[in-house]
């Protein structure tokens, strides 16, 4: 009793565990040649690459279990006293996979050397419960493919056919694939050396309980061991060296890779004369670097324009758009009038080299016989130009660049506990071990201009525009005099930009193709005004060129995206197994935090939005404030600039850093985008009423990584003070998705007859860890039956003036439907969670029918308790409740037993789930 308490304890030791994903058991029996009869407490040793790593003795029976073990290819060693040794080379040991090896042994002389035989691979998998298959490290080592997911396709249900790169099992979507590396779940990419691959494990069916959250199956990656004594390899591939526009060698691709891997034990146990006997510490070492210049590459190559047609366009991007009547009406862009001469065809994309570096290290302590600890670290770095098709005829020199980081480091410890231990423990329990594994994983991703990172002011800058201004005057026939209406502009000129040189030419040429003429209050002219000089076809600061035909990317055209994702993942996870009879049971927890964060911001716009946000508060005039003067016999009456309330903290900030006065007109184009910082724009400038330019979460509205975590109340309530104009305005903080996971089972795999069974209950516990509206349906609060009617019947419901009518059937806690959002004057449904009524209560299947005088249903609208009186529906904290975890039960079952030698039976049934 008390080993089989300390069993538990090892077990529930650990708050948070799983199933070891990816260990496998050696069963068999052990027999006299010419008898059959069973020989007991008979001596099983496994062997790999050279290490004794495991070893068991038979029982009464004759039979043995060995487990758990890691996939690989193992030699097995049986000895008796008084019979031949018998060594079997090659067993291969599956992940999750029973592996049956019996050994007959021949009594009378025995040699020193055991007897080898070399394992034959049986035509049918005993244990067949799971559908799938394994593809092992021979058969990798003949594949084309190198990588985890193009091994993974080999095996009948699993496709790479239409997904971009992922891995579709049975037609599920690839989302609904999880990976594991060495019982790792994977986030983000899954390369890995293919030397570093012992075997890929695909279960396409009857997933077992110690696996869950996943609806469509799992790939299961398993790493090389380090070997008793060292080797290493390498290779090289390529197809040819990159150039310009293609590549020297056997094709114009440029795939070029270099990978190795070395093994071998970096510290030994030494006897008591010194001597070497087994290895303490063993060495994998694994790693490859790829670059290629085209990463897919198309039949026929592609078109591009010639150097020539660009430097023609680069010196003259314009012509005037004369109208038939001989009128100029602007420009028009060159590049619209191209003809096929001035493209050519090439045989690659044009920029769109991809770089890529994979590296595996694992070290193994070989404790004793009975433990193991095990250290194992994978990393994958790339460095890719996106491709995109809108580029690659004239802009492929502005494709996107992205960089992606993604590692992972574990520690595993094992222990089995010996057989003379347990035969003494009550109930006959054997083979009993746990196993206790910490893994922490990261995935980064950036992408963002080559040229420009993250100097987002630069993105979008294409000159320098300085802007000549003058009040305009109307004229007053009861006064008799001019009075002052606003501010004009009337002259604009203009420096090119050093940034952006292609967007800059087409300003270069706009401002010589028209001559420049003195104002004309009658005329507008070509460069009268920011606005005319957009009209007229050039570009303003914040604005790209329309595409070619509406088809290509005009050359020079950054591309409007800066993206950073930061996702990380803590488990910590368990695994105990004992045998009871023939029974083997297994039992395991699993806790996972997540932390997911991103920033993405469109940099173009930058300057659009600084235009929009600058001198907004001193745009009208100030009647209170005039001055009279005369030219002549004319009277003019001119006002001050009214200075409102509504400043942007941008203005502010922009004011403060300029030392420009409250009042003063600021012209951001004749600023040089080097002064500006992102952090100059408040949260909401940037949000922009919804139409934003920037989302973030777990990072702040500028791309800095948030440390604290802020609460829904945070987002509403947290302001700062600014420190020029002493205005409170609000931060916005969104923390990052941290999401809780937890799952545990209990499985049970036996054999009845020559039927194997497998099983198992899991339970999921999924807590998305983070606020939820408390109505999906109503961004904000809504009345329901009970708050209309009131506790005395007189409630809300008095104050309609058309159909005030609940049927009996509508309860209490149903959500009202009216038929306007403000002032409603008549009930038109209902609704309880998903269900839609009319206003008669019956059920009906469409409720946009509900939608009277609004686009969609109408909620009768509760106001906020912490809204302003301006806008009493304002969405607050108050329509948040926190997110309720969801659990699930899912018991899985799954048999099989041979037909015959060459067909197996197996049936499965599972209920699968996976979090949102």
């Amino acid at each position: 009793m008390m080993r089989f308490a300390t069993f538990l304890g090892a077990i529930l030791m650990s708050f948070s565990a799983l199933a070891q994903v990816g260990a496998g058991t050696l069963k068999g029996r052990i027999t006299d040649f010419d008898t059959k009869e069973s020989l007991p407490f008979a001596s099983v040793i496994l062997f790999l690459n050279g290490n004794q790593v495991a070893g068991t003795n038979t029982d009464f029976d004759g039979d043995y279990t060995i487990k758990p073990i890691q996939p690989g290819t193992y030699d097995v060693l049986f000895s008796f006293v008084g019979y031949q040794s018998k060594k079997v080379t090659g067993v291969k040991i599956t992940a999750n996979k029973i592996q049956f090896v019996n050994g007959e042994l021949g009594a009378g002389v025995m040699m020193e050397e055991a007897e080898v035989v070399e394992y034959s691979v049986p035509l049918i998998d005993k244990d067949g419960g799971a559908s799938g298959g394994t593809v092992s490290r021979e058969d990798i080592d003949k594949l084309p493919g190198r990588s985890a997911t193009s091994i993974a396709s080999t095996v009948a249900g699993a496709s790479t056919a239409g997904t971009g790169g992922g891995v579709s099992i049975r037609g599920a979507r690839t989302s609904s694939t999880w990976y594991y590396i060495d019982g790792i779940k994977v986030r983000g990419s899954s390369a890995l050396p293919k030397s570093a691959i012992e075997e890929v494990q695909v279960v396409t069916g009857g997933i077992p309980a110690n696996i869950g959250d996943a609806t469509g199956g799992v790939i299961n990656i398993s790493l090389r061991n380090s070997s008793r004594t060292w080797f290493g390899g390498g290779e090289v591939i390529t197809s040819g060296l990159p150039t310009e526009t293609s590549a020297i060698g056997l094709d114009k691709f440029g795939y070029n890779l270099a990978e190795g891997s070395v093994s071998g034990p970096i510290a030994w146990r030494k006897n008591e004369k010194g001597e070497k006997t087994d290895p303490l510490l063993g060495l994998f070492l694994s790693g490859n670097y790829t670059y290629q210049k085209d990463t897919r590459p198309t039949f026929g190559g592609v078109y591009r324009m010639t150097d020539s047609a660009r430097a023609e366009i680069l010196a003259a991007p314009l012509r005037q758009n004369v109208s038939s009547s001989g009128e100029i009406n602007g420009a028009l862009y060159n590049a619209d009038f191209l003809t096929p001469d001035k493209f050519e065809r090439t045989p690659t994309r044009m920029n769109n080299a991809n770089q890529s570096a994979n590296l595996v290290a694992k070290i193994d302590v070989n404790t004793n016989e009975t433990t193991s600890l095990t250290f194992g670290a994978t990393a994958a770095l790339g460095r890719a130009n996106e491709f995109d098709r809108g580029r690659s005829l004239m802009n492929w020199e502005n494709n996107n660049q992205t960089t992606s980081l993604d590692w992972r480091g574990y520690v595993k410890f094992s222990q089995r506990f010996a057989d003379e231990e347990e035969s003494s423990s009550a109930g006959g329990l054997k083979n009993v071990f746990y196993s206790i594994m910490a893994d922490y994983s990261q995935s980064y991703f950036k992408r963002e201009d080559a040229s420009h990172g993250n100097d987002f002011f630069k993105y979008g800058h294409v000159g320098t525009f300085d802007v000549y201004q003058q009040n305009s005057y109307e004229y007053n026939d009861l006064t008799g005099r001019f009075v002052h209406n606003g501010w004009e502009d009337t002259l604009v000129t203009y420096a090119p930009s050093p940034y952006n040189p292609e967007l800059a030419a087409i300003n270069n040429q706009y401002f010589n193709l028209f001559e420049s003429k003195p104002y004309n209050p009658f005329v507008d002219g070509p460069y009268e005004s920011l606005l005319t000089v957009q009209n007229g076809n050039a570009l303003l600061n914040g604005q790209s060129p329309n595409s070619t035909y509406g088809l290509w990317s005009y050359f020079g055209t950054q591309g409007n995206s800066y993206n950073i994702s930061n996702n990380s993942q803590f488990r910590v996870s368990a695994a105990g197994s004992a045998d009871i009879g023939d029974h083997a049971l297994q039992m395991g927890f699993e806790y996972e935090q997540r932390r997911d964060a991103f920033f993405s911001l469109g940099p173009v716009g930058l300057w659009t939005l600084a235009r929009l946000t600058t001198n907004s508060h001193i745009k009208e005039i100030d009647a209170t404030d005039s001055l009279v003067t005369n030219v002549g016999t004319d009277y003019y009456v001119t006002y001050g600039r009214l200075i409102g309330d509504n400043q942007f903290e941008f203005d502010a900030n922009l004011r403060g850093a300029l030392g420009a006065a409250e009042d003063e007109l600021i012209n951001i184009d004749a600023i040089d985008p080097g002064f500006f910082t992102l952090d100059m724009f408040g949260a909401d400038d940037l949000l922009n009423q919804g139409s934003n330019y920037v989302t973030y979460s777990g990072y702040d509205p500028y791309g800095n990584k948030m440390t604290d975590r802020p609460t829904i109340e945070d987002f509403f309530n947290e302001t700062s003070t600014n420190e020029v104009n002493g205005v409170n305005y609000n931060t916005r903080p969104i923390g990052a998705y941290e999401p809780i996971y937890i799952a545990g089972y209990l499985m049970d795999k036996f054999t009845f007859d020559d039927i194997i069974f497998n099983v198992g209950l899991r339970v999921d516990r999924f807590d998305a860890n983070q606020p939820v509206l408390k109505d999906p349906y109503v961004v904000g609060q809504s009345y329901t039956v009970g708050d209309i009617q009131g506790t005395d019947g007189e409630g809300l419901i008095e104050t309609l003036s058309g159909n005030a009518f609940i049927p009996e059937n509508i309860g209490e806690d149903f959500a009202v439907y009216v038929d306007a959002l403000e002032g409603p004057g008549s009930i038109v449904g209902f609704r309880d969670g998903d269900t839609w009524y009319n206003s008669l209560g019956t059920e009906i299947t469409d409720p946009d029918v509900l939608a009277v005088n609004t686009a969609y249903p109408a909620p009768w609208l509760k106001p906020n308790d912490n809204a302003t009186e301006e806008d009493p529906f304002a969405l607050t904290s108050e329509a948040f409740r926190d997110y309720d975890p969801a659990v699930n039960i899912m018991p899985r079952i799954s048999f099989s037993f041979n037909i015959s030698d060459e067909a197996v039976f197996f049936a499965h049934y599972d209920i699968l789930t996976q979090r949102p």
